[in-house]
């Protein structure tokens, strides 16, 4: 997975990720969820998100 994409866990240990910038910087959380497999499909939609936009630009 890309470094952009720190895949957590909760205390109640449950998936959950942080997304952050190109300097590191945190610049979004996503819920908690109940599968890893939902996290990293929220991963995935997002990647696929930043890429449309990058075609826009």
């Amino acid at each position: 997975m890309d470094q952009r994409y720190d895949q957590l866990t909760s205390k109640s240990d449950k998936p959950h990720l942080i997304i952050r910038a190109g300097n590191h910087q945190v610049i979004g959380q996503s819920q908690v969820y109940e599968l890893v497999a939902a996290r990293d499909n929220h991963i995935e939609s997002v990647r696929k998100i930043h890429q449309k936009q990058k075609l826009m630009i």
